[in-house]
C-alpha cells in the first residue's frame, strides 16, 4: 500500500514469482502466468508459507516530478476536491491526505510550519512530459482552490510531509523521544522511509 497506490498499483502487482519454504520445509517456486498463488500468499502476510525469494517487475524513474501542498477548512472538502480532481483527467502518481489531528501530529514531529486545524492533501505528479505532468498538478490545484484551500508548490516540502505522515503514525511521543510501534524504533523506520523515498518505493 501507500501512497503511490493511487497511479502504480500496490507492491504486490509487481510480484512475478515468489519462492517461499512450507509447513513441511519443502521450497517452492512459483510464477503468476497460472494460479495466482503468489498473491495468495502476500495476501495472507506470511500465515501461509515463509517468503525467501522474488522475482519483481521494475518501473524506470520518471524525470519529470510536480508536488503540492494544501491546506483545506475541513476533510469533507478536501475529498470533494480529489474526486473533483480526478474526474477532470488528473492521475497523481502519490497522493495523501491527513485530516487535522494527523497534520498536527506531523507538525509537532517536523515543526514544518504546517496550520492547525487544517487538513492536508499532499498530490505529486510524475511522468516522461513535463507539459503532462504540470497539467496533471494543475488539475488538481484548480480543483483545491475551488474548494477553498491554500495550495503550495513545493517538491520537497511535498517530500518532507509523505515522510511526516508515515512516521506520524508511530505515536504521540515529543519530538526527541523514542518512538515505537510493534517494538519497531523510530529510528528503524527512518532508515525505511528513507530507502522508499530513494527508490521510490
Amino acid at each position: 500500500g501507500g501512497p503511490l497506490c493511487f497511479k502504480h498499483g500496490v507492491t504486490g502487482d509487481y510480484v512475478l514469482e515468489l519462492e517461499w519454504v512450507d509447513d513441511e520445509g519443502g521450497i517452492q517456486r512459483q510464477g503468476r502466468a497460472a494460479y495466482d498463488l503468489p498473491g495468495l500468499l502476500i495476501g495472507s502476510e506470511g500465515t501461509l508459507g515463509l517468503v525467501t525469494g522474488a522475482r519483481l517487475r521494475l518501473l524506470p524513474l520518471p524525470r519529470h516530478r510536480a508536488a503540492l501542498l494544501a491546506h483545506f477548512p475541513g476533510v469533507e472538502p478536501l475529498a470533494e476536491a480529489v474526486s473533483e480532481a480526478v474526474a477532470s483527467g488528473a492521475v497523481p502518481a502519490r497522493m495523501e491526505f491527513m485530516d487535522p489531528a494527523c497534520a498536527g501530529a506531523v507538525e509537532d514531529y517536523l515543526r514544518m510550519g504546517l496550520p492547525r486545524g487544517r487538513a492536508l492533501l499532499l498530490v505529486e505528479t510524475d511522468g516522461e512530459e513535463a507539459d503532462l505532468v504540470e497539467e496533471e498538478l494543475s488539475l488538481v490545484e484548480a480543483s483545491a482552490r475551488r474548494h477553498g484551500a491554500e495550495v503550495v508548490r513545493a517538491a520537497g516540502e511535498a517530500d518532507e510531509a509523505f515522510e511526516g505522515a508515515e512516521l506520524a503514525v508511530l505515536g504521540g511521543e515529543e519530538p526527541g523521544r523514542e518512538k515505537r510501534r510493534g517494538g519497531v524504533r523510530r529510528e528503524q523506520v527512518e532508515e525505511v522511509a528513507v530507502v522508499r523515498a530513494q527508490h521510490r518505493l
